[in-house]
C-alpha cells in the first residue's frame, strides 16, 4: 500500500507543471513572451524526467530496504519523497526566475474586447456540508451499540503482523477518542476550507479576465464537493481503524483502514487533470479575445513560489502556484486562526467530553 501511495506521489509531482496555468510555472508569473516558449517547455520536460527518476530511486530503495527498516521509518517514506521533490522543484523555480529576468519588460497595451463567455456563478448546494456529520453520527451510533461487546482492556495499536503492542482500559474517552479528537476537528477544518474556497479569486490574468473568472468559479465548485468527498473518506478510514481496536474487525484486517484513501487517490488525480489548477482547462469553447496587456508582477509576494505573504491582499486563501488547490495568505491574521482550528476544536471537545464523562 505504501508503494501505491509512492507511485501516486511520483505521478502527481511529475505532472504538476502541466496542471498549473501556462502563465504560472514553478511559482513564477511568466511574461507573455515566455508562455509556452521553448525555454519553459524544456524546463518542464527536465523537471518531469528528473522527478520521475528521483521518485523511482526512492521507491527502489524502499523496496530493497523494506525487510530491514522499522515500521515507523516506513511511514516516513512518503514524506521523504515530498521533501526530495520539493528541493528539485526549488532548483527549477530558480531556473524559471533566472529565465524571466533575462527577458526585457513587456510593453503595456489596452485590454482587448471580450466575446460571449456565459454566466459566472457559484453552483453548489451547501446542504452537502451536513453529510460528513451524518457519517460521524452513524459511526458514533455503531460504537454505542457495540460498546458492551468491547472488552475492559482492548488493544489500541498493532504491529505490521497484526500483533497488539499497546492497550487501553475501556472508557468513553478511550473508545471514542479518535472520533472525538480527530474526526470532529478534521471535519471542522476541511469544511471551513471548502466554504472559504467558494470565494477564492483566480490568478490575476489581464489577458482574459472574464474567462479566467468563469473557470475559477467552476473550479471552486468542483473543489467544494471534492473536499467533502475527501472528508468522507478520511472519516471512514478513521472508523475502520478504530473498528479493529474495538474488535469489530480482526487485527489482521488493519490494512483496510488505508484502503479508502488509496481508492480515492486516482480520482483526485483524474479531477486535477480534468480541471487543471484554477480550472484553466475548463470551458475551452468559451471565447475571449486575448489582450496584450501584461498582468502585474506579484512574484515578490510568493516565497520560493509556494508561500504567499501579502499584507496588501485581504484574501484569506489563494490558488497555489505549484500544485492544485489553495494555500493561505500567511500575512492575514485569520489564516493562523483557521490553521489552529483543529487544536481549538480539540480543546473545546475535550472540555465538553470531560464534563459529560
Amino acid at each position: 500500500m505504501v508503494i501505491f501511495i509512492l507511485v501516486f506521489l511520483a505521478i502527481a509531482f511529475a505532472m504538476i507543471p502541466y496542471l498549473t496555468p501556462p502563465y504560472i510555472q514553478f511559482g513564477i508569473r511568466l511574461p507573455q513572451s515566455l508562455v509556452d516558449s521553448e525555454g519553459v517547455i524544456d524546463i518542464r520536460r527536465k523537471y518531469r524526467n528528473y522527478s520521475v527518476l528521483l521518485s523511482a530511486i526512492i521507491i527502489a530503495l524502499f523496496v530493497i530496504l523494506l525487510p530491514y527498516v522499522a515500521v515507523v521509518m516506513i511511514s516516513t517514506v512518503p514524506l521523504l519523497v515530498v521533501l526530495a521533490v520539493f528541493f528539485l522543484y526549488y532548483w527549477f523555480h530558480r531556473k524559471v526566475a533566472d529565465l524571466k529576468r533575462s527577458v526585457q519588460d513587456e510593453h503595456q497595451y489596452p485590454a482587448a474586447s471580450t466575446a460571449v463567455i456565459g454566466d459566472i456563478q457559484e453552483n453548489v448546494n451547501r446542504l452537502w456540508l451536513l453529510v460528513p456529520w451524518f457519517e460521524i453520527l452513524i459511526f458514533f451510533a455503531v460504537g454505542i451499540l457495540y460498546y458492551p461487546s468491547i472488552p475492559q482492556t482492548f488493544p489500541t495499536h498493532f504491529t505490521v503482523s497484526g500483533t497488539p503492542d499497546q492497550y487501553a482500559t475501556k472508557s468513553v474517552l478511550s473508545v471514542f477518542g479518535i472520533l472525538f479528537f480527530a474526526g470532529v476537528p478534521v471535519a471542522v477544518l476541511i469544511e471551513t476550507i471548502s466554504v472559504l474556497s467558494l470565494r477564492v479569486a483566480p490568478f490575476q490574468n489581464s489577458r482574459s479576465p472574464r474567462k479566467t473568472a468563469k473557470q475559477m468559479a467552476a473550479f471552486n465548485s468542483i473543489i467544494f464537493y471534492a473536499l467533502l468527498g475527501i472528508l468522507l473518506v478520511i472519516e471512514l478510514s478513521l472508523f475502520l481503524s478504530i473498528s479493529v481496536t474495538w474488535g469489530m474487525l480482526p487485527s489482521s484486517y488493519g490494512f483496510v483502514s488505508i484502503l479508502p484513501v488509496i481508492f480515492v487517490l486516482p480520482f483526485i488525480l483524474a479531477i486535477s487533470f480534468k480541471t487543471g489548477q484554477t480550472g484553466w482547462k475548463l470551458f475551452p469553447q468559451a471565447i475571449e479575445t486575448p489582450s496584450e496587456k501584461s498582468s502585474p508582477d506579484d512574484d515578490r509576494f510568493w516565497k520560493a513560489g509556494v508561500l504567499y505573504y501579502n499584507r496588501e491582499d485581504r484574501s484569506l486563501i489563494v490558488p497555489k502556484r505549484f500544485g492544485v488547490g489553495y494555500t493561505f495568505n500567511f500575512a492575514h491574521p485569520v489564516s493562523w486562526v483557521v490553521l489552529a482550528l483543529p487544536l481549538i476544536v480539540f480543546a473545546i471537545v475535550f472540555l465538553m467530553v470531560s464534563k459529560v464523562v
